[in-house]
């Protein structure tokens, strides 16, 4: 089962058209799942102890960093050239724009979705400044 595992993953880290296809949809879906898991512990949590108030608030700031943080570090993980990593910086980027776009045209008052999206991006940098640093020892 091992080697198994270990063809596909190098069938994978070698071929780049592959790592393209492959980077996008796997670090939005792991990012998803991140984001369930968070959502399910925080409510888990807040509910044991009988807090019910501050979840919203919690939850958006634990989930938007490690949402952003796995996003980014899947993504560099998959296809670790600096063009990917700009990709997963745009998509964020472009993310949080839309979010503000909607608070101020809806007139909506929901400003937490500003808190997401910022701790989102902070997230991803910290991903990218690990892989960068990473990739700097490994060479």
């Amino acid at each position: 089962m091992e080697k198994t595992f270990k063809k596909i993953e190098q069938f994978i880290m070698r071929n780049n058209i592959s790592r393209w296809l492959l980077f996008l949809p796997t670090s939005v879906l792991s990012a998803f799942i991140v984001g369930f898991l968070v959502q399910l512990i925080i409510n888990i949590a807040f509910s044991y102890f009988g807090i019910y108030d501050d979840v919203k608030l919690f939850r958006y700031i634990i989930e938007g960093f490690f949402c952003g943080f796995t996003l980014m570090y899947v993504a560099g993980y998959i296809a670790p050239n600096k063009i990917g990593k700009i990709i997963i910086l745009l998509i964020l980027l472009s993310l949080c724009v839309v979010q503000i776009i909607s608070i101020f045209i809806n007139n909506n008052n929901d400003y937490m979705l500003l808190l997401y999206g910022a701790l989102l991006l902070l997230g991803a940098y910290i991903a990218n400044k690990l892989l960068t640093e990473k990739s700097i020892k490994n060479t």
